[in-house]
């Protein structure tokens, strides 16, 4: 990450230094007035150029300010809505200031329990998400999984019927069923959103 980095403030010599730099030309609003979208960057305000990522309960942020040459790298292995954006900004530029600490809560503790593999066969099948995403619930053995298109499979544990998580991040599923039990839709709890996808086989 601080080797892109060094290319883009031009540390480094590349031959990708004309498209770097023709990245941060055009500009469009997104809305915010703190914030516009660019190609692969985002523009915050008194110079700072930069981009978040998620993934499997990590965070991170990459930012810096041409006029200044400089740049900072973020990463965390805790995963939070707030994420370390304010972090890496704040060390870029000490007039951002830090969020409070409010916003970054301890995940909540889960606790599992036994699971029923006949009572969770009506769980398994495909979810599909309102970005057409598509979540496949598995029951191997006594051991449910879940795995989104394109992505790792992961265990998920039972904390009652209806409400899992996960351990490997900060996520939990809640299955909606019907009068004989089975599953109609679940919701994804994830980095402070509901996500409701509908089963579709």
């Amino acid at each position: 990450m601080l080797t892109f980095l060094a290319a883009n403030l031009g540390y480094t010599t590349t031959p990708l230094a004309p498209a770097m730099a023709a990245m941060l030309v055009i500009r469009h609003p997104s809305g915010s007035a703190a914030l516009d979208l660019g190609l692969a960057w985002q523009f915050f305000p008194r110079g700072v150029v930069g981009h978040n990522g998620s993934t499997d309960g990590y965070r991170s942020f990459v930012a810096f300010r041409p006029k200044t040459r400089s740049g900072v790298v973020v990463l965390s292995n805790a995963g939070t809505a707030a994420g370390v954006d304010d972090s890496g900004r704040h060390l870029l530029d000490p007039q951002v200031p830090l969020l409070p600490a409010e916003a970054f809560q301890p995940p909540k503790e889960h606790t599992a329990i036994p699971l029923n593999p006949a009572s969770f066969a009506g769980y398994v099948g495909r979810y599909q998400f309102p970005s057409n995403t598509i979540l496949t619930v598995t029951l191997e053995g006594s051991q449910p999984f879940i795995q989104i298109a394109g992505q790792a499979k992961y265990e998920i544990f039972a904390e009652n019927a209806r409400d899992y998580f996960l351990k490997v991040e900060d996520s939990q599923i809640t299955f909606e069923v019907d009068s004989r039990g089975r599953a109609t839709s679940l919701v994804l709890h994830r980095n402070g959103l509901n996500q409701q996808a509908r089963r579709v086989d």
